[in-house]
């Protein structure tokens, strides 16, 4: 049976935690990751999003962030298009 090694003596262990739905409530800005779990979109939807400059994205030295009013005003946006691919 294989055991994990231990970890060398002196070196950090990171643990790696998502943050809950209730945490992400009362932050002021989402990660990508985050932004796109908490309205059900995909990667290639939220870059279509931020490159016809429909949802707009703050950046923080190398990270990007969107403001949880951005988030809520591009949700307010959004169309309802039926089947047919005409709005509502």
């Amino acid at each position: 049976m294989k055991t994990k090694p231990k970890p060398l003596p002196g070196k950090a262990t990171r643990i790696h935690r998502q943050p809950t739905h209730e945490e992400i409530d009362n932050q002021f800005c989402f990660t990508p990751r985050q932004f796109r779990d908490r309205y059900g979109i995909g990667r290639t939807a939220y870059y279509n999003e931020v490159n016809e400059g429909r949802l707009a994205l703050k950046k923080i030295g190398n990270l990007r962030r969107i403001a949880k009013a951005e988030a809520e005003r591009w949700w307010n946006d959004l169309e309802i298009k039926g089947r047919n691919g005409r709005a509502a």
